[in-house]
């Protein structure tokens, strides 16, 4: 979604489509010519596809099939580190081949995703970041240090496996907040809990907001632990996540996703890392993160006054600085242009000047 927002694009011509499906449903000679009399380009989001285990094999019989098209690769990345192309299923392995084959460049997370395509032969890995970092450049360029924070938002993963193992990562965010106002964001967590399902009246739909008293009552159930949060969102679009955390002081948490949409909003972002992927991610973007141990040791808030103070975030906008000019600069070198083109340069000429 981040991609198709920030690129400049026919709106009216384009299409968001799920490309197995439509192969499927039409078959590889029409999905051939149906590609190439209606567009101009193919735009893939990929996201964390490179680990270890089996993939879903959808992708490798689109690009199998894929005519003759410009193809452009946003936000590639790998899930744990990896050796040699062997350590992929034989579908990802070809379907990362066929990339280096039929791609004009292949957009990467991080430094380290292009370090071990490049080490395996994919020279057309170039490393942008995530998409989602540059789409509303001008709020994340105005990030301020929040002075004694009172409101914070989290997203994590509440399960009884997350409190049994990845460094009890549940348990160090219940931890920190207790006694502090707290909203937590599900993500696809929500689907572990069970007792809520069929429940009626749970969610609000025109808040975007759960039932506090059935979410402890059914994380208590899940974990044995008593939750510590005073709200609980579960968001149908990223726009209200967005309004939601600009209502917040600091968003602490180990989602990306949910440090990327408060940092979207102007709000600061403090990511706890306990896999290569978000590390990876914050590395290169240079967003503010501790590992999961160490903030647990730290506690909220010497935390918040060693990550997310005013030298902190200045190192933070000198990388975004840099960051959203490659961004800007490699796009525009393959034929892609950035729907927000204005908003980005004048988000430069600010990082610029308070530099």
């Amino acid at each position: 979604m981040a991609a198709i927002q920030s690129l400049s694009v026919n709106r009216n011509l384009s299409a968001q489509v799920h490309l197995p499906r439509l192969l499927n449903k039409v078959g590889a000679t029409d999905f051939k010519a149906l590609m190439q009399d209606n567009f101009d380009a193919v735009v893939l989001t990929m996201s964390n596809a490179l680990r270890k285990g089996p993939s879903d094999g959808l992708l490798r019989p689109v690009l199998e099939n894929l005519p003759d098209l410009p193809l452009y690769v946003l936000g590639l990345g790998m899930q744990t580190m990896l050796n040699g192309l062997d350590d992929l299923d034989d579908d990802m392995a070809a379907v990362v081949r066929l990339l280096q084959e039929k791609a004009t460049f292949i957009g990467v997370r991080g430094h380290d995703t292009k370090r071990w395509l490049h080490e395996n032969g994919i020279t057309k890995a170039e490393a942008i970041g995530c998409p989602s970092m540059f789409v509303y450049p001008l709020n994340i360029a105005h990030i301020k240090p929040s002075v004694a924070p009172r409101k914070f938002m989290t997203s994590g993963y509440i399960g009884r496996n997350f409190l049994e193992h990845r460094d009890n990562r549940m348990g160090v965010l219940f931890d920190a907040f207790q006694d502090r106002e707290c909203s937590y964001v599900f993500q696809m967590d929500l689907n572990k809990l069970e007792s809520l399902k069929g429940r009626v009246g749970l969610y609000n739909e025109a808040t975007n907001e759960l039932d506090v008293e059935a979410m402890q009552m059914a994380i208590h159930e899940e974990t044995g632990l008593s939750a510590p949060f005073t709200r609980y969102y579960s968001f149908n679009e990223v726009s209200a996540w967005r309004q939601a955390a600009a209502h917040h002081d600091v968003f602490i948490g180990d989602r990306i996703h949910g440090a990327v949409a408060a940092m979207q909003a102007g709000t600061p972002a403090l990511v706890l890392y306990a896999d290569a992927r978000v590390r990876e991610l914050t590395s290169y973007h240079g967003i503010p993160a501790c590992s999961v141990a160490e903030f647990g040791k730290l506690g909220v808030d010497a935390a918040v006054e060693q990550y997310l103070n005013a030298e902190a975030l200045q190192k933070f906008q000198a990388r975004y600085q840099e960051t959203l000019q490659k961004y800007r600069k490699v796009l525009k070198q393959n034929g892609l242009n950035l729907a927000n083109g204005n908003e980005v340069s004048v988000a430069l000429e600010y990082l610029k000047a308070i530099s």
